[in-house]
């Protein structure tokens, strides 16, 4: 399910996993950047506020760059 632009508050889209035993919902932040710009902490912290707003288990971020240190640690 998409959530919302500009304003979707850390979740571009919210995915579900139903399964027998489990379900799950996933936070799911797309980040378009130029090779020169990474995801960095602040992102980061978008997608935790994002699980906790829109009731998730888990975040995923998707990026056409890479990761800040800052972000991985």
């Amino acid at each position: 399910m998409k959530t919302g632009g500009p304003n979707d508050k850390g979740c571009d889209a919210i995915a579900i996993k139903d399964e027998v035993y489990s379900h799950h919902r996933y936070c799911i932040q797309i980040k378009r950047y130029s090779k020169t710009t990474r995801v960095g902490i602040n992102d980061i912290r978008e997608v935790i506020d994002g699980i906790d707003i829109y009731k998730c288990d888990r975040g995923l971020i998707i990026t056409t760059s890479s990761f800040s240190p800052e972000a991985i640690s």
